[in-house]
């Protein structure tokens, strides 16, 4: 290796493990949809399917530099993903059904992050810590979020989400639908919290089309309104 591997490296791998679960997950639920032709045309077009390898990440790694092992694997995960979801959202109901997956799979992601840390409910910045520890960007280094603003109630996190758009591009996903499965999948992770709401806003900065996650915490009077 060519530096030490530090728990930033572990947590990349790992978020790299849950982004290729959902991929796999997903394919297997439309596989079982399908006829044995349609099954066998969905193989043949999947032509970018990449799933990183799991195991012990200094083995997996060996004599390679960190940074460039991690970056090819996520870029070609960004690519086998995003083809997939271009392949079975070709029409409008097939869409829908891509989004309401995304969302499901992320509130299993949110249920078991709750499930592990039950105050995750009750700290907007603790919330925040486990959302990046899940959500697949970037690297650190690449520097594509930044937090705006974080409180016990609520954060604000800018994203620069087409940081990666030319690896959607590669693989046919349309940019709205990379946003869209994007957002959906959040959505899905926060409403394992009764209590949280996001607000996803689009704003330019210097030339750039970024996006602002806002998540609070509301009381719990205000969200049961009583």
């Amino acid at each position: 290796m060519s530096a030490f591997l530090g728990p930033i490296h572990h947590v990349m791998h790992e978020r790299l493990g849950l982004v290729a679960g959902r991929q796999e997950e997903l394919a297997a639920f439309v596989r079982e949809r399908m006829s044995p032709g349609q099954r066998a045309d969905f193989e043949s077009a999947w032509t970018l399917r990449h799933a990183p390898p799991q195991g012990n990440l200094s083995e997996l790694i060996g004599e390679q530099p960190i940074h460039r092992w991690l970056q090819e694997q996520m870029e070609g995960l960004l690519r086998s993903e995003g083809q997939l979801w271009a392949l079975l959202a070709d029409r409008p109901e097939r869409r829908v059904q891509l989004l309401a997956f995304l969302r499901g799979h992320g509130l299993r992601v949110g249920e078991a992050l709750l499930e592990a840390d039950p105050a995750l409910g009750e700290d907007a910045r603790r919330l925040l810590q486990a959302v990046d520890r899940v959500l697949l960007t970037s690297l650190p280094c690449d520097r594509v979020s930044e937090v705006l603003a974080a409180g016990e109630r609520a954060f604000i996190v800018r994203r620069d989400l087409l940081f990666h758009a030319e690896h959607w591009r590669a693989a046919g996903l349309a940019e709205a639908l990379a946003l869209g499965g994007h957002e959906a999948w959040l959505a899905g992770l926060v409403s394992a919290l009764p209590d949280a709401r996001l607000v996803r806003a689009e704003v330019s900065q210097g030339g750039r089309r970024l996006f602002d996650d806002r998540l609070s915490l509301v009381a719990r009077e205000a969200a049961h309104g009583s």
